[in-house]
């Protein structure tokens, strides 16, 4: 059981169960039904990089996904190109003959085996890009976007695999933000050290945590805990006081 981005983000987002039974039912062919925002970057990835799953175009109503196959209508291909049109002019290097895409990277950290497959590797300028599609790319929709689907554990994660398995000794890691609508714009967005390191503080817990869970067999849900008002709650219930407060007074 190789420990990838994709587990690291379960076990610190959900819990060592949730990962362990998800790592399962993959490993038994049981794929889950993506999202309409999944299909269409995928579609997107697939059109820039050429390799991966197939595009198949919908021919009748009520049509399922097939395993290997991104399902799309007309109109979503039709835009899906454009997006990726967008992309490829903006970072040309994307499709460059030191290029390496999809490619997957094996690599062992203190016993535990890790997987990362980045959407592209620069071999040459020792980089590592990974395109995202995104309907908010202000600056912080982008951040709120890294932060809620783990983006910066999967960072941390690559350049940890480009250092020990690639040997690179300086890998950097960006973002290829793209606007999945008109007038679809397109970002390359690098991390400064705070979030990189934040990324990798993230990664470093969730490899400890599997690494326990190997040694003991145990994989804990998410256990009891207190819970108490949000901020927002909290934030709330004070200004009603003032407000109520002023009001008498």
């Amino acid at each position: 059981m190789r420990f990838s981005p994709w587990l690291a983000k379960l076990v610190l987002q959900q819990s060592p169960k949730h990962a362990k039974a998800a790592w399962e039912a993959r490993r038994d062919g049981q794929v889950s039904e993506r999202s309409d925002a999944k299909r269409f970057g995928s579609c997107v990835d697939r059109i820039v990089f050429q390799v991966g799953e197939d595009i198949v175009v919908k021919t009748k109503r009520g049509q399922k996904e097939e395993p290997g196959q991104i399902l799309v209508s007309e109109t979503e291909l039709e835009r899906a190109n454009k997006v990726a049109a967008a992309v490829l002019e903006q970072v040309p290097r994307l499709s460059s003959i030191h290029s390496k895409n999809q490619h997957k990277i094996i690599w062992n950290e203190r016993g535990l085996e890790c997987s990362a497959t980045p959407d592209n590797l620069d071999m040459e300028q020792w980089q590592i890009n990974d395109l995202k599609t995104a309907h908010d790319m202000s600056d912080e929709g982008i951040v709120r976007a890294i932060e809620m689907y783990g983006y910066d554990v999967q960072a941390a994660a690559c350049i940890e695999g480009a250092l020990l398995k690639l040997e690179w000794p300086r890998p950097t890691f960006r973002f290829i933000f793209a606007e999945s609508h008109e007038p679809f714009d397109v970002r390359v967005i690098e991390m400064d050290n705070d979030m990189i390191d934040g990324g990798m503080r993230l990664w470093n817990k969730a490899k400890n945590i599997w690494r326990n869970c190997l040694a003991t067999g145990e994989f804990p849900g998410r256990g009891h805990t207190t819970v108490s008002n949000s901020s927002y709650r909290r934030f709330r219930s004070g200004s009603e006081v003032v407000d109520d407060f002023m009001k008498q007074n």
